[in-house]
């Protein structure tokens, strides 16, 4: 018992020798607490505004494994959004495009800007679907934690082409 009261008065002196440190880490508590909660508010809202999106919206991990997919992601590809999270991107691309995508993602990474370009997506059923991506790093105190992708559908435009070379042609 001496033992505790000791290290109970060594703990206490200290606490009163340095009560600006001491009362900095309960601040440092309280705006841990007060940022999660805004965070938690944030995350709501950039789920309610990903999931409203008529574009496939995706984040990526540092590995490239998604870590989000917006419910686009059932339209585009025939997945749902849980069946895609934790899985490699590149998993999800026809094989002819992986090294010109990997290309582009290493531009991308290296240059740390955006960029746009076409890749082809396999569904859940093995059908192509071509996307323009745009994607972009996303930073943390100056370190590399994902990419930012965003997908438009280009089903439509790859129909009208089509449509417009075949009247050309006759």
């Amino acid at each position: 018992m001496p033992v505790l009261s000791i290290l109970s008065h060594q703990l206490k002196t200290a606490f009163e020798q340095r009560p600006d440190q001491n009362l900095n880490l309960i601040e440092k508590r309280f705006d841990s607490q007060q940022s999660k909660k805004i965070f938690d508010e944030w995350e709501d809202k950039f789920n309610l505004l990903v999931n409203t999106s008529l574009d496939l919206i995706f984040i990526l991990d540092s590995s490239g494994k998604f870590i989000l997919v917006n419910d686009v992601a059932k339209n585009y590809l025939d997945y749902q959004p849980d069946e895609i999270k934790g899985k490699h991107f590149i998993d999800f691309i026809v094989k002819e495009d992986t090294s010109s995508v990997n290309l582009v993602l290493n531009k991308v990474l290296i240059d740390k800007r955006s960029a746009k370009f076409t890749v082809n997506f396999l569904t859940k059923y093995g059908q192509v679907f071509p996307v323009e991506l745009s994607c972009n790093t996303i930073y943390s105190k100056n370190k590399f934690i994902g990419l930012l992708g965003v997908g438009k559908d280009l089903i439509d435009k790859h129909r009208y082409e089509t449509e417009l070379q075949n009247s050309n042609q006759s």
